[in-house]
């Protein structure tokens, strides 16, 4: 994070360092009171908010009950009182909207197999909108303690307790503050995993469709205590949530390569037209929700790498936050909807990576049943060729 980024504040923290914002009465990590240089001014804001999603936009007089950029709902007037939390940077859109168009025909095109074949050429363009939706982006110093039982050490017993400690620094750290994206379209846009599909495995859908219960067996491996959890391997995390309610808890994903952060502005540029979401939670409220996604990424971190053995269960943490900032950013995105053969489908792509994008598309089903029906045709054979093996034995 370079000194650009950080937000203006009128002092820091005295106890634990955590810059203080305008407006705060006590520090929002460590409760400290708050010089009195930084008392709020109570404002009022007005901002669209769609009566279908939720999602809150900016208001602007000149439109009439627009739609929603989201879900295409309309939306209605509703005034804020402060403290509410406002964008303070915009990143700027770097695709354009021919390229997101172009973009969506690759996508389309590079599906497999077991998407219809004329799927890319068939395909329309029905609506493309470019939005910024809203994240908190923050830094912070961070104590884990831990305490877990695993399988290491555990002799002739099934689980040995551990703990420990240890430091972590959280840095551009993202969790979401959308209502109108969903927690895999921001994850897909915002994780390195060009080419996302939002989708139900392909045999749901078919029983969907036809009517009939599907019953689908996996292999598990057995556990001899429920409880236990398999260690995983230590991968970044890459989950991101819509905060959908104001009790929701977003997890939380480090920013990828798909977005600059240094190149956030003070006003939306880049697309013209173009819906801008607000942030619509007070500010106690939306520090609430950052301590917890921090809370959640600890715990995450602890998991993947610092519990020994194979597996663990009652994983406890506790979090120690110190020189917590906290950036509001509206990032840059397209929402583009396509029609295929009557049914329509959404797709959202990145607004400066046009490779980070995620969306829906139709299987199908004459290639699906033909897979299907062949694996029961060689199924059939297996079994009589067994029958009559059987029958020839002495």
């Amino acid at each position: 994070m370079s000194e650009s980024d950080v937000i203006d504040v009128q002092a820091d923290c005295a106890a634990c360092g955590t810059p203080l914002e305008k407006g705060d009465l006590r520090c929002a990590i460590c409760g400290k009171s708050a010089p009195r240089s930084s008392a709020m001014v109570a404002t009022e804001i007005k901002i669209l908010r769609c009566t279908g999603c939720g999602a809150a936009v900016a208001y602007d007089p000149k439109k009439q009950a627009p739609s929603c950029s989201f879900c295409d709902s309309l939306v209605e007037v509703e005034t804020l009182e402060d403290p509410m939390e406002q964008t303070e940077g915009y990143l700027p859109f770097k695709v354009s909207p021919e390229e997101a168009r172009a973009q969506l025909q690759t996508w389309l095109a590079s599906l497999g197999w077991f998407r219809p074949s004329d799927l890319s050429t068939s395909a329309r363009l029905q609506e493309l909108r470019p939005l910024w939706w809203v994240a908190w982006v923050f830094d912070a110093d961070s104590m884990i303690s831990w305490a877990a039982d695993s399988n290491y050490g555990s002799g002739r017993s099934a689980w040995a307790p551990h703990s420990g400690t240890t430091q972590f620094v959280f840095d551009d750290v993202l969790a979401s503050a959308s209502r109108g994206l969903s927690a895999a379209e921001v994850d897909g846009i915002t994780a390195d995993s060009p080419g996302s599909v939002i989708e139900k495995p392909a045999v749901m859908e078919i029983a969907e469709e036809s009517g009939a219960e599907v019953l689908m067996a996996g292999l598990v491996q057995s556990s001899p205590d429920p409880e236990a959890t398999a260690v995983p391997e230590a991968t970044a995390v890459s989950e991101a949530t819509a905060v959908s309610e104001a009790t929701a808890v977003p997890e939380a994903t480090a920013v990828s390569s798909g977005y600059d952060l240094t190149t956030a502005q003070s006003e939306p540029q880049g697309a013209d037209n173009a819906t801008v979401e607000q942030f619509d939670v007070q500010r106690s409220q939306a520090r609430k929700q950052v301590a917890a996604a921090l809370s959640h990424m600890a715990k995450n971190r602890v998991a993947q790498g610092e519990i020994p053995g194979t597996r663990f269960r009652k994983l406890q943490v506790s979090l120690v936050v110190r020189n917590l900032v906290t950036r509001r950013l509206s990032f840059p995105a397209y929402v583009l909807a396509y029609r295929y053969k009557g049914d329509l489908y959404r797709v959202v792509i990145n607004g400066q990576d046009k490779t980070l994008l995620v969306g829906k598309a139709p299987y199908s089903m004459a290639k699906i049943i033909l897979v299907v029906a062949a694996g029961l045709g060689v199924a059939g054979m297996l079994a009589v060729l067994a029958l009559l093996l059987v029958a020839m034995s002495p």
